[in-house]
């Protein structure tokens, strides 16, 4: 049975934000960004209000009890989407005693997975169609993911070239470095409609060499 949103054009729920600026939903606005994802994330940033209503179960005013407009609506979903992709990433945590390789393998591991899951693919699509409308959204995903595991993987590299383990200069290039190497050319492939290899062993593999690279780079001496 599909859970349905009041239909009451009389009832405005205001959709509240959280101290992060991330959309706190209550359970009926859920309902319509939950149908808005799918619908979104299938269709593109040109999905019309009323394939999204369809989905949802709900009439049109309701829609517009709880999202002022489809930009409300939009910048919702993006952000629901940016919190269900980046909490494994932004959870993890690095300690002193953690082995460089072993930091490599398992930020570069979460992070291949977070970044070429199918609907985080499709979310890249998203966002850099809508960032023109929603400028707001580009400086969004960049806090919550790459201003927040850039600075862990540099703290940790900073220790590590404090402790003697290894030469490292400037851990924030090799940090930012990382990350893009990772992903940058499965991502641009993505977005060129060319296929990318995104199997378990495929990802573990490329993470293991790029792993590699920056571990034989940095001098380690365990």
């Amino acid at each position: 049975m599909t859970q349905r949103a009041p239909d009451s054009a009389s009832r405005t729920v205001r959709v509240e934000k959280g101290s992060s600026g991330l959309f706190v939903p209550t359970l009926d606005a859920e309902v319509i960004v939950a149908a808005a994802k799918a619908v979104i994330l299938r269709e593109g940033y040109g999905a019309s209000d009323e394939t999204i209503i369809r989905e949802a179960g709900i009439a049109r005013q309701s829609l517009y009890n709880y999202f002022e407009n489809k930009k409300a609506l939009y910048r919702a979903v993006i952000e629901s989407l940016i919190a269900d992709y980046m909490k494994p990433l932004i959870s993890l945590e690095l300690t002193e005693d953690t082995e460089v390789p072993d930091a490599f393998m398992l930020l570069g591991t979460r992070y291949m997975e977070m970044s070429l899951h199918p609907d985080s693919l499709a979310m890249t699509r998203l966002i850099s169609t809508a960032v023109n409308d929603l400028p707001e959204v580009g400086a969004m995903v960049y806090a919550v993911g790459p201003q927040r595991w850039i600075p862990t993987l540099a703290t940790f590299l900073r220790a590590q070239a404090k402790a003697g383990r290894i030469t490292c200069d400037d851990p924030e290039v090799i940090a930012e470095s990382f990350f893009a190497a990772l992903v940058g050319a499965p991502r641009f492939r993505y977005l060129m409609n060319l296929e990318v290899a995104n199997s378990p062993a495929e990802r573990a593999d490329y993470v293991a060499k790029v792993t590699r690279l920056y571990v034989d780079g940095l001098h380690y001496r365990p």
